[in-house]
């Protein structure tokens, strides 16, 4: 952080000039959330508030979709739900 505030321009006021402080001094000196807000302001960029995140489909535990389908319908039948299905009207389908 201390790099990108040198890049866009910070400057501390030393008497009656201005200069750009060194890396050890804005480490030393300022807290990591102040800086990231004066990056922000410097930068002049708009803060995103929200964003999305696409999750690729997840494969379970090495299984293709048939396989999960039969290994889901096992299951499903030694617990007892769905006693009164037959298993040729089990298809498989999602």
């Amino acid at each position: 952080q201390a790099k990108k505030l040198r890049a866009l321009g910070y400057r501390v006021r030393t008497g009656k000039r201005w200069k750009k402080p060194t890396l050890g001094d804005i480490t030393r000196t300022m807290p990591y959330s102040q800086a990231g807000l004066l990056i922000r302001k410097l930068s002049g960029k708009a803060v995103k508030t929200s964003w999305t995140v696409d999750l690729p489909a997840r494969v379970f535990l090495g299984m293709n979709d048939d396989e999960f389908d039969k290994a889901l319908a096992r299951q499903l039948q030694a617990i007892g739900f769905g006693w009164n299905v037959k298993a040729q009207d089990i298809k498989g389908k999602t």
